[in-house]
């Protein structure tokens, strides 16, 4: 007997491509449905301005190897994202959880690059030989 295809060396059934499973989780970390539904419960919660049981869901979320990075206000993040300890990521507001976060938020840094630093504050003093 002939050991079985693997799906992704079988052909594509006729009339579309194949699609390509999601990523299995790594084995001990959390599962991509289980990852879904905190996320989806902590939506909820920061929707109904629970905040209470959002940083709950945040704490067990964390416990589980996912880091959650709020969009926060007034610093041109409109989403947040998170990512896992086995590199897996996505954003905080559904319906697709695994979307790529927008370009230019940090994958662990949690938003935007700090502020250039090195230069005189303004209004402060002139630089030495000015």
């Amino acid at each position: 007997l002939m050991p079985p295809i693997p799906p992704w060396e079988q052909a594509a059934p006729p009339g579309g491509a194949a699609t390509a499973p999601a990523p299995a989780a790594p084995e001990g970390a959390i599962s991509n449905e289980d990852l879904v539904a905190l996320l989806k419960q902590r939506e909820a919660a920061r929707a109904s301005r629970d905040w209470y049981m959002s940083d709950q869901l945040r704490t067990t979320l964390e416990s589980r190897g996912v880091t959650v990075i709020d969009a926060r206000r007034g610093s041109g993040m409109t989403v947040g994202s998170w990512t896992t300890t086995d590199g897996r990521s996505g954003v905080t507001t559904g319906p697709d959880y695994f979307a790529p976060p927008p370009a230019g938020m940090a994958a662990q840094g949690g938003g935007m690059a700090p502020p250039p630093y090195g230069g005189p504050p303004a209004g402060g003093p002139p630089a030495p030989g000015a």
